[in-house]
Formats: C-alpha cells, structure tokens, sequence
C-alpha cells in the first residue's frame, strides 16, 4: 500500500473523520482551506457542532475513539 504523502495528511484524516461521522448518522460539511479554525460542521438530533481535526502522519498514533454509546 502506497503511503501518504506528508502534506496531504491534514485532508486525508478529515476525510477519514466525516466517513466516520456519517457511518455513525451525523450529517457533515466540509470547509477547504488552509488557515481555518473549523474543518467541519456535524449536525446529528438538532445539536451542531464544529470540529478542528489535528491529522498524525505517522501510522503508529493512529485511530479513532470508539465509544459509541456517547455518540
């Protein structure tokens, strides 16, 4: 498998993170761009939220939080 470039690691890990978001019932936007304080905005039973993702490039710190009964 080929790796990630190191620049393109902040868009892969918000694409990672609203693939999430919507596989757990969330409806999510996207802002592009660089220098930006919200990366998305989730909307899931009337609550909105706003979210920063901060990406890791390497893979050994990688995951996702998995406690589904919170969201």
């Amino acid at each position: 498998m080929a790796e990630i470039a190191r620049n393109n690691t902040g868009l892969s890990g918000e694409y990672f993170v609203v693939a999430e978001l919507y596989r757990r019932g969330w409806s999510v936007g996207m802002t592009i761009g660089n220098a930006k304080a919200v990366d998305l905005s989730a909307e899931k039973d009337n609550v909105l939220v706003q979210i920063q993702v901060k990406s890791i490039y390497k893979k050994a710190h990688s995951g996702w939080a998995n406690d589904e009964n919170k969201y």
